[in-house]
């Protein structure tokens, strides 16, 4: 399939009563599709169009509603609810980030549901490491860049503790002038470092402001359209799924940061700093009062879920952590880029 995907799927299959759901949204908009395949043979069950999304990286979720399962996907701006048994698109609600990759959680009739802008840009952006980067081009070595070392190929580094060979990492500025004009902000031909902080923090603080219609939501599951209880702008992770536990909802942020809002009405209640900074793309489970969340580094943090929010245990692990964690009776697993591990 000659399909553009700027990650890949990205989301994963899945499963329910031997039909295997997946959602293919492409950069183009005319490819973009959510299959059913029969689990036993792999034929095509349905097929249903989704125009309207151009980049999203949802794995579908099932509800169980009095008129039927339906699938639950995010997309591009919109939040779907389709019928298990034909594909059909039953409801739609819109608000949502223009680009989205969390899961929709359900818990009995809701759905909790996180979709943020990917644009990278966070609250506690790396400037170091940013600059660390743009010194790269700095062929002089005197610690600005000039304009005759802006050179084709240099990047808007959107999220500097990323890989420089991810996509995430930043795009590339064309023609490569723009950068002058972005960061040159007295038009000297020069870009120390404080001039760059000052022009990302200005970016930070416009991106913020610009996702005051991505939102946190919870959603009662039922047809025709869901009822929306609270919405939320602030906070939002841009990998990891939220996780309702008891009568509160967790999120982690890049940085190194922890969310806590009542499941209830959407209030924060806790906002804080973990034991691992850096980006966390393994969404946080729970188990025995205790949050678990795996930033990319392989640094594991388990929290409490009383008021204390008190964090009894740090350890890291050999390489880096993408997936979430999963668990199974009484075991814990964490799979990094080169081990399988298993707590007790």
């Amino acid at each position: 399939e000659n399909t553009p995907f700027l990650y890949g799927t990205g989301g994963s299959p899945m499963v329910h009563n031997g039909t295997v759901y997946l959602l293919r949204d492409s950069l183009k908009r005319e490819n973009s599709m959510l299959y059913a395949f029969d689990g036993r043979t792999g034929e095509v069950r349905w097929k249903t169009p989704r125009p309207f999304s151009n980049i999203s990286y949802c794995t579908p979720s099932v509800l169980e509603t009095s008129d039927g399962a339906e699938i639950v996907t995010l997309g591009a701006g919109r939040l779907s609810g389709y019928s298990a048994e034909t594909g059909k698109e039953v409801w739609s609600l819109d608000g949502m980030g223009k680009s989205s990759i969390n899961l929709p959680v359900v818990r009995d009739e809701e759905l909790f549901i996180n979709a943020k802008i990917m644009l990278g840009f966070e609250v506690d952006y790396n400037h170091e490491k940013a600059w660390e980067y743009i010194l790269s081009f700095d062929k002089n070595e005197n610690g600005v860049i000039e304009e005759k070392e802006i050179t084709q190929g240099i990047r808007m580094p959107q999220r500097p503790d990323l890989p420089l060979s991810s996509p995430g990492f930043g795009y590339v500025m064309r023609p490569p002038t723009r950068f002058k004009s972005e960061f040159d902000l007295n038009d000297d031909g020069r870009i120390p470092f404080e001039e760059f902080v000052a022009k990302i923090d200005s970016m930070t603080r416009k991106m913020q402001a610009a996702q005051g219609r991505v939102q946190i939501v919870r959603k009662k599951g039922q047809t025709p359209t869901p009822e929306l209880l609270w919405s939320e702008r602030r906070y939002l992770p841009e990998i990891p799924t939220i996780l309702p536990y008891g009568d509160r909802v967790y999120a982690v942020l890049n940085g190194g940061f922890f969310v806590v809002r009542d499941a209830n009405t959407g209030k924060l209640i806790e906002k804080d700093r973990l034991n691992a900074s850096g980006m966390y793309a393994a969404s946080p489970v729970a188990a025995n009062d205790h949050i678990y969340f795996a930033s990319r580094r392989g640094v594991v943090t388990v929290m409490k879920t009383d008021d204390s929010f008190e964090k009894v245990s740090t350890i890291q692990l050999d390489g880096e952590i993408y997936a979430t964690p999963a668990i199974q009776d009484n075991l814990i697993f964490f799979r990094t880029t080169k081990w399988l591990y298993a707590f007790q």
